[in-house]
């Protein structure tokens, strides 16, 4: 059986091409035109023998090209691992060298990071059509494979039959996403097929996700919140709409103009959002779905959100990596009262998603 987790994004770009999928970087993409950028970056990366058992690393977030790459990753049967913008050089290169990668894919804001020493293995570099032609210098062998633009436009091949995607058994690795460790020292936590459509069947069931939703993706993709909100709206036929960096501060603008109806952040963005006085009583209607995640959620902020957000679900969902991004979570209905740990003011953190346990 192949479980491959591109498989929902092909058969929606069957059914549907011509629905949205993703606006990002300012560029709308249907899902034919989605899948189509998605596997000619996977039959580019096959070309040069990355495919099941391969590891690419994805220097990028919150972009057009890193949410192609992780589709594209996918797409040949590799495993992608995401290395943090905000990280410091030294933390990136070991990671780079933890995990051995065979390829290395960047965004805009990627390349302009790029190292010596962070290139010194890597054969393979995909960078965006439009990045500085300097290169690191690294591998005598090294090639570089060009991304499609950023302005979204389509090469001159858009409508060549693409590749199908590789096939993966259920014990293959999506992604690794490593976490600072008790001890301080980067340690990568390796998340199988199997265990992401589990999660992904759980977080469908809380989300009630349907193709006329319009989902955010805020979380940095080093951080593994990011899986769902990249990987479910695309499974039901949604739209996945990505904050530009700027938004990130102050999103409610964001949400407004982009009429969005599923949320998911940290807690901090409730705070960010009150203090910059943008959370104002009705001022987010068009939201139905809301998760806040990643740190404790206090019932002020509750509160604050649910009168902002009046037509809204809050879930407060919790999980170590380990555990496939979130195992449980407390769903709050509009106008409804969240149980609160005693004497701590925030949300308890609720019961466990099927299939999981809380001991």
């Amino acid at each position: 059986m192949n479980w491959n987790p591109v498989l929902p994004v092909l058969e929606q770009s069957r059914r549907t091409p011509d629905r949205l999928a993703l606006f990002a970087d300012g560029v709308e993409l249907s899902y034919g035109e989605l899948a189509r950028r998605a596997a000619r970056l996977a039959a580019a990366l096959g070309e040069q023998g990355i495919g099941r058992g391969s590891r690419v690393g994805i220097l990028g977030s919150r972009s057009l090209i890193a949410v192609e790459a992780v589709l594209g990753v996918a797409w040949c049967g590799a495993t992608y691992v995401p290395l943090g913008l905000r990280w410091p050089e030294d933390r990136i290169n070991t990671v780079v060298s933890l995990t051995k990668l065979d390829a290395l894919i960047a965004d805009r804001s990627g390349a302009a990071l790029l190292t010596a020493d962070m290139l010194a293995n890597i054969r393979i570099l995909a960078l965006p059509a439009d990045a500085p032609a300097e290169i690191p210098p690294g591998s005598a062998e090294r090639v570089v494979i060009r991304v499609d633009g950023h302005d979204g436009s389509e090469s001159p091949h858009a409508s060549a039959p693409f590749p199908e995607p590789a096939e993966m058994s259920a014990n293959d690795q999506v992604y690794v996403i490593f976490t600072s460790g008790t001890t301080g020292v980067p340690k990568g936590v390796m998340v199988a097929s199997a265990s992401l459509a589990t999660y992904l069947a759980a977080l469908g069931a809380r989300k009630a996700m349907t193709p006329d939703d319009r989902a955010s993706h805020f979380t940095e993709l080093s951080f593994d919140p990011s899986v769902g909100e990249i990987f479910l709206p695309l499974y039901v036929g949604a739209s996945l709409h990505v904050l530009p960096a700027l938004s990130t501060v102050s999103p409610a603008r964001f949400i407004r103009d982009r009429q969005l109806t599923v949320w998911g952040s940290a807690p901090a963005a409730i705070a960010w959002l009150r203090d910059t006085r943008s959370l104002q009583p009705g001022s987010l209607p068009t939201l139905r779905y809301s998760s806040f995640g990643g740190e404790p959620l206090p019932l002020a902020s509750v509160r604050a959100w649910q009168a902002a957000a009046p037509n809204s679900v809050v879930d407060n969902l919790y999980g170590p990596t380990e555990a496939t991004v979130d195992c449980a979570g407390q769903r709050v209905e509009p106008g409804a009262t969240p149980v609160v740990t005693p004497e701590r003011g925030v949300l308890a953190i609720g019961t466990p998603h099927p299939g999981s346990e809380l001991a």
